[in-house]
């Protein structure tokens, strides 16, 4: 199995959303400072064998440990903003535990995560698919790496999937950004992600 990789902790304070409503009220509390936080990224393995976000925050603090597992609807963590997947679930499909990275744009929040349900067969589409028990095994493998956008309405919970004929429509108040994202391929957060930044530098 692939090391973790810790990611940083730093002088900065962490804040955390234990409610939804809090969350969208944007309204959290300083619960720690920085040090007292660690952000780890987990590897592809440990992505196959439980899924989830890509981050799992702990502290040296075992009562902060059983807040960011179950608790917290979302943290800041030295000023990367982050959700916690085991609040979330699309339509019956529950995300997983641990945290993915986000932003707001707007009154939204967009996140990364591995694909699922309707993005799972979006993806399929432009994918080799392999048949088999074996091809079950690439399949998951493929798709533990792979990440997409997920936009997620802090005031109902809901979430959904973002895809090419969403960004489209998000797009539409800005003609250059549409023209550009016409020509690309993909559905992926390196592409999806791309835009929603340049969106977001007009809020």
């Amino acid at each position: 199995m692939l090391l973790s990789l810790l990611v940083f902790t730093g002088s900065a304070q962490t804040i955390a959303y234990s409610t939804r409503k809090d969350l969208a009220a944007k309204k959290g509390d300083t619960i720690a400072a920085a040090r007292e936080v660690m952000v780890v990224k987990r590897s592809k393995a440990q992505m196959m064998m439980k899924s989830g976000g890509d981050f799992k925050i702990t502290s040296v603090k075992e009562s902060l440990n059983r807040s960011f597992r179950t608790r917290y609807h979302a943290v800041w963590v030295d000023g990367i903003f982050y959700v916690n997947c085991r609040k979330l679930k699309m339509n019956k499909l529950w995300f997983g535990n641990f945290y993915a990275q986000a932003m707001w744009v707007g009154d939204k929040i967009y996140f990364s995560a591995y694909p699922l349900g309707a993005a799972s067969r979006s993806l399929s589409k432009d994918d080799e698919i392999q048949m088999g028990e074996f091809g079950d095994a690439i399949n998951k493998s493929t798709y533990a790496a792979k990440r997409v956008v997920y936009e997620l309405d802090p005031h109902t919970g809901v979430v959904t999937f973002v895809g090419r004929e969403k960004m489209r429509s998000m797009l539409e108040p800005y003609p250059l950004l549409q023209e550009s994202f016409a020509k690309e391929n993909s559905e992926e957060f390196h592409v999806i992600g791309k835009y929603l930044r340049e969106i977001n530098k007009e809020f």
